[in-house]
Parts: structure tokens; sequence; C-alpha cells
């Protein structure tokens, strides 16, 4: 979000200049203006697995050596010159976000 400000206080308009995505998918990225493409990591998910794997090591077990791979979604917005939401669908995802926080 702060790169999106940091454009727009360059002059620079955002998705007609550049186009910008981030990371996480949090709910201000609904909120700005234009709302932000993001990538959403499975949070809940992420967090078990680390703790899991703290709790084996905290109990004496050697910590594997392995990759895990979770999915990600591409959530496409505004920001990266998508065809853009009508207003009625931009409100109601708006909404839907604040009653989920």
């Amino acid at each position: 979000l702060g790169a999106l400000r940091a454009l727009q206080e360059a002059q620079l308009r955002v998705p007609d200049d550049i186009a910008i995505v981030g990371y996480d998918d949090l709910p201000p990225a609904v909120q700005a203006n234009p709302q932000l493409t993001t990538i959403r990591q499975p949070i809940e998910q992420t967090g078990f697995l680390a703790v899991a794997t703290l709790v084996k090591i905290l109990s004496g077990e050697p910590p594997e050596s392995h990759e895990i791979v979770l999915p990600v979604e591409l959530v496409v917005r505004a920001s990266c010159g998508a065809v853009r939401m009508n207003a009625v669908a931009a409100s109601a995802q708006k909404a839907n976000y604040q009653a989920n926080v």
C-alpha cells in the first residue's frame, strides 16, 4: 500500500501508467483506490505448520529438512489494469471484507 501511495504522490496513475500487485491480501487492499490486486496466501495453514514444526523441535525431535509448498491465489482487482468492477460490485466487496474483519 505504501508503494501505491508513493506512485500516486509521484503523479503516476495506477493502473493507467503502471500496474501494481501486492502480497498477503490484507483488508486495506480492498479499501485502496484503486483496489489492490494481491497474492493471497493460506495464513492459517502456514501458522499451523510453523507451530507444529516448533513443537517437534522443542520436544527434542530433529528438524526435518524438506520443502513445504502451500497454494496461493491471485486476487485480481483494479490496480493491475484488469477490467474494472462496476461500483455496485466494488461496494459489495468492501462491505463483505468489513463484515468479516
